[in-house]
């Protein structure tokens, strides 16, 4: 199998995992454990600032360890420990801890993801394989939110459990499974695979806190977070609040969505590197 066969499966099954229950946690809060929307949000905002700060060293780890399957690894059976644990979490105390866990490893997939990227199929054929890779991403979260649609109607909301747990022992899988001397640690960060590994070309933190591209990139992309990244976990608390089937109908939406994403993310991974890609100087 090649390597980039790998990369696809891994994506598929990680892609539903990432974000631990993601929409799903606001309606199994609300309508198993009867929180009120006010204190879901506090334990979302709380784990979501707690994970900005993780984010750089996340980045810093998968950048200097040079083991990204490892790293995998690792983040998958965080998210798997985490998100199980609120089956029996209860008390708002438990429930942050256990998101923090599923958050933390959700945080340190992209990076080690797009190392194991880079090291194997290289800078240049970076974009394309980006483009594969979210469209398998999405891929696995219409499959997933089919799954939870359904099984919710055969075994309630804890459905969203179980597909989240063989989701994230498949991701397992397809990531020890793929060939270690696929990956190289110098192609990984768009170096000379030929160089001694004594030349080392990482920039210093400064260097790229400074660096005006990055800081309007980063921006943008928190500004498009903060108008759109919330928004299907409010619907689900205002289903569940209304007493409609919020879990059903959460899925449909995230299929929805999802089945949208799919051709955008092979469209734009193939035009990335040729038109339409602003460049901030």
């Amino acid at each position: 199998m090649a390597p980039t066969t790998h990369l696809a499966a891994i994506n598929f099954f990680t892609g539903d995992i990432q974000g631990g229950l993601g929409p799903f946690l606001a309606t199994w809060l609300v309508g198993t454990d009867h929180w009120s929307p006010d204190r879901v949000g506090l334990v979302t905002t709380i784990v979501g600032l707690s994970t900005l700060v993780l984010n750089g060293p996340a980045g810093a780890l998968a950048d200097r360890t040079g083991c990204p399957r490892v790293l995998l690894g690792v983040a998958c059976a965080a998210i798997l420990v985490g998100t199980l644990s609120l089956l029996q979490a209860r008390s708002f105390a438990t429930v942050l801890l256990a998101q923090f866990v599923a958050a933390a490893g959700g945080t340190l997939v992209l990076p080690a993801l797009t190392s194991l990227t880079l090291g194997i199929v290289g800078k240049a054929a970076f974009p394309r394989q980006q483009g594969r890779n979210q469209a398998f991403n999405h891929g696995g979260i219409v499959i997933a939110a089919l799954l939870v649609g359904g099984g919710t109607r055969l075994l309630g909301s804890g459905a969203a459990f179980l597909v989240l747990g063989g989701m994230a022992l498949a991701a397992i899988i397809a990531i020890a499974t793929t060939p270690a001397n696929a990956w190289n640690g110098r192609r990984a960060h768009g170096w000379q695979e030929n160089e001694p590994d004594e030349a080392d070309r990482r920039h210093p933190l400064l260097g790229v806190l400074s660096n005006r591209r990055l800081l309007l990139l980063g921006t943008a992309l928190a500004l498009f977070n903060l108008g759109n990244g919330g928004m299907l976990s409010l619907v689900g608390q205002r289903l569940a609040a209304n007493g409609a089937d919020a879990t059903s109908w959460t899925a449909a939406y995230v299929i929805v969505a999802q089945l949208t994403m799919i051709p955008v993310a092979l469209w734009a991974g193939s035009l990335a590197d040729k038109r339409w890609r602003r460049f901030c100087c």
